[in-house]
């Protein structure tokens, strides 16, 4: 399960990471964009699960600056979650809802790791009564989301 230590957005608001990483499934960098490490069907199957991208950046670095597509960009300003991904910088965390570590992907790795989770939560059914947009509840875990 991964900790819940405080972010600093842009303004310089500290919200607790589990906020920022909303409800559903999330997708973690740490000084690296986590949509980067996926194609575009990789990362349009994860937006189906309702996935949120998440970059977290040490102190000292621009929370402003640009980030791919809609990839949330927060600081760590106390280094606790750079601490504690420790051998794991450089690659991202898939995080289920319930926050524990589904997988940790390398760049060279992540579509394999897709591939993977394909096999155990199909691509959500859009539903007609909603617009066309996929219910969120029909990504169900079928089987352990471990790796």
């Amino acid at each position: 399960m991964i900790i819940q230590p405080e972010v600093e957005d842009a303004g310089g608001r500290r919200w607790p990471l589990d906020e920022v990483l909303g409800h559903g499934f999330a997708v973690l960098g740490y000084d690296v964009d986590p949509a980067g490490h996926f194609t575009d069907a990789d990362r349009a199957y994860l937006r189906s699960l309702g996935a949120r991208f998440v970059e977290v950046g040490p102190r000292g670095r621009d929370a402003c600056a640009p980030a791919a597509d809609d990839t949330v960009r927060v600081i760590d300003p106390e280094g606790t979650l750079r601490r504690w991904l420790g051998r794991h910088a450089g690659s991202v965390l898939l995080l289920r809802p319930d926050r524990y570590v589904a997988a940790v992907l390398s760049r060279a790795d992540a579509h394999e790791g897709i591939d993977w989770l394909r096999r155990w939560i199909p691509v959500p059914r859009a539903d007609p009564a909603r617009g066309g947009v996929a219910h969120r509840g029909a990504a169900r875990v079928r089987g352990p989301v471990t790796r």
